[in-house]
């Protein structure tokens, strides 16, 4: 699977200097916890103790690797957060590089006793779903 993953990452970093992605701040851990609603109903995003240079779209992986979404879930998702139709460049998935992270968080968590079984678990299984797809488009 790190080979894979690897592969993968290199594909993508081939993508960002073919598109022009540069890095910006990224949270890198979006998910339903770290939103929060005020009394007027604006929402806000917290917890920014992971937050660092990435490419826009991780942030975007790391919400959908950490939950069970069927396709079409995701694909509302992706077209939502980018206002569009994708095109098969941005179909080019970033989710398993999102889920092999917090795959590899879990197992670190899980090494000092903690409980990350929602990380680790969905994670893992987003990993394995997406992966092989993923290469493929690149292969």
């Amino acid at each position: 699977m790190i080979e894979k993953v690897e592969r993968f990452y290199k594909h993508i970093k081939d993508d960002a200097v073919k598109m022009d992605y540069k890095l910006v701040l990224c949270h890198n851990d979006v998910y339903e916890l770290n939103f929060i609603y005020d009394s007027d109903g604006k929402v806000y995003l917290v917890g920014w103790e992971y937050a660092g240079l990435n490419y826009v779209a991780n942030d975007i992986g790391s919400i959908i690797c950490r939950y069970d979404f069927n396709d079409e879930q995701i694909e509302r998702y992706i077209k939502a957060y980018v206002g569009h139709d994708l095109t098969e460049k941005e179909r080019r998935s970033y989710i398993p590089i999102s889920a092999y992270y917090w795959f590899c968080w879990g197992l670190y968590t899980g090494s000092v006793g903690e409980d990350d079984s929602f990380f680790f678990f969905t994670s893992y299984r987003n990993l394995v779903r997406f992966i092989d797809v993923a290469l493929e488009n690149y292969e």
